[in-house]
C-alpha cells in the first residue's frame, strides 16, 4: 500500500516536470523553424509526450525497449501532432532540433533525467517534490537555449551545405509567370513588416514585366527610393493593395526602404527536381545587379527552407 503510494506520488511528479520541459522546448522549436503554433497545440504536444514518457516508465513492455523506443519513436508522436510536418525531411529535421533543445534546455542534468537508466531515476526522484524545481532557473535556460540554439541552428543550415547553392524559381503575379535563378542568402534576413512573411530580393530587370508602365518609369530613371513619388505611383495603379514597403539599412543606407509585391506564389526547383510553391513570401525589387557574373537574378531567404522542407 505504502509503496503504490509512493509510485503514484512519483508519477504526479514525473508528469508535471515532463509537461512543462516537453512545453517550452516545443515552444523554442517553433520559435526557432518560424512556424506559428497555436497554444493549444503546443499544450497537446506537451500533454502527450508527458504521457508517453510516463507509460515509459510504468509498462514493462515499454521499458524493456526504451533506448529505441523512448528515444526515437515515441517523440515523433507529440511532434507531428504540434507542427503537422509535409515531409519525412522536415520532420527528422524538427526530431534532430527538439532533441538539441533538450540537451540544452536542462543541461546534464535533465538529459540524465530524460535519456538514462530508468531504473536508476525512480531511485533519485522518489524523493524530489515539485514545489522544489527551480521554475526561476527554467525561464532563464529557456531564454539562453534559444539564442544558442538558433544560432547554432543557423550554422547547420549553413554547414548543410545550402548556402551557395543556386535554385531555379518560377515567380507568379497576376496571371503573369517569371523564370530566374536565385542564390540561398543566409545574409538575407529582410521581412514584410506587417505580415512577417520572409522576403526573396529579386532584380529589377528580371520581374518588370510584373510592374506597372509608372513604377517601370520610377526604376528606370532610377528613383525607386524617392518615397513621396513611389506613393503617388503606387496608389493610382490596379495593384497598390499588393504593394509592400521593406524597410532595411546597408552602408550609406541606414534607413533604406525597397520597394515589394506579394507574389499569387512562387515555386522552388530542388536538386532532385521536386518542384516546392511558396505562397507565404514577399518579392522585393532590387535596382542593380545582385551578381557581378549573372549566375542569379535573385536571394533567396534561408527562413524559406523552413517552409519547404
Amino acid at each position: 500500500m505504502n509503496g503504490s503510494f509512493q509510485i503514484e506520488i512519483y508519477a504526479d511528479v514525473v508528469f508535471v516536470l515532463n509537461f512543462i520541459m516537453d512545453y517550452f522546448i516545443l515552444w523554442i522549436v517553433s520559435k526557432i523553424i518560424k512556424q506559428d503554433i497555436t497554444i493549444k497545440r503546443l499544450l497537446l504536444g506537451a500533454f502527450l509526450g508527458a504521457i508517453l514518457y510516463c507509460l515509459m516508465i510504468f509498462i514493462p513492455v515499454f521499458r524493456a525497449t526504451y533506448n529505441l523506443i523512448g528515444i526515437i519513436i515515441l517523440p515523433m508522436i507529440p511532434l507531428i501532432i504540434t507542427y503537422k510536418p509535409k515531409s519525412i525531411k522536415k520532420l527528422v529535421k524538427i526530431f534532430i532540433l527538439f532533441h538539441i533543445t533538450a540537451f540544452s534546455l536542462g543541461g546534464i542534468g535533465i538529459a540524465l533525467f530524460y535519456y538514462l537508466n530508468i531504473g536508476k531515476l525512480i531511485k533519485n526522484v522518489l524523493d524530489f517534490r515539485i514545489e522544489n524545481f527551480p521554475i526561476v532557473l527554467l525561464i532563464v535556460s529557456c531564454i539562453i537555449s534559444y539564442f544558442l540554439i538558433k544560432i547554432i541552428w543557423t550554422w547547420i543550415n549553413k554547414f548543410l551545405n545550402k548556402e551557395g547553392i543556386v535554385y531555379p524559381i518560377n515567380i507568379y503575379f497576376n496571371e503573369k509567370k517569371i523564370c530566374t535563378t536565385a542564390l540561398l542568402d543566409t545574409g538575407n534576413a529582410l521581412y514584410d513588416p506587417f505580415s512577417k512573411n520572409p522576403v526573396i530580393v529579386v532584380e529589377f530587370s528580371s520581374i518588370k514585366s510584373f510592374l506597372p508602365d509608372s513604377i517601370q518609369n520610377i526604376f528606370n530613371n532610377n528613383k525607386e527610393n524617392d518615397l513621396d513619388l513611389l506613393i503617388k505611383s503606387i496608389i493610382k495603379t490596379s495593384i497598390s493593395s499588393k504593394i509592400r514597403m521593406i524597410p532595411f539599412s546597408s552602408l550609406g543606407m541606414p534607413n533604406g526602404m525597397l520597394l515589394g509585391f506579394k507574389p499569387d506564389q512562387v515555386e522552388v526547383i530542388e536538386k532532385d527536381n521536386n518542384i516546392t510553391v511558396l505562397k507565404d513570401v514577399v518579392i522585393g525589387i532590387y535596382n542593380q545587379r545582385l551578381s557581378q557574373d549573372n549566375k542569379y537574378q535573385a536571394l533567396l531567404h534561408p527562413d524559406i527552407f523552413h517552409k519547404i522542407a
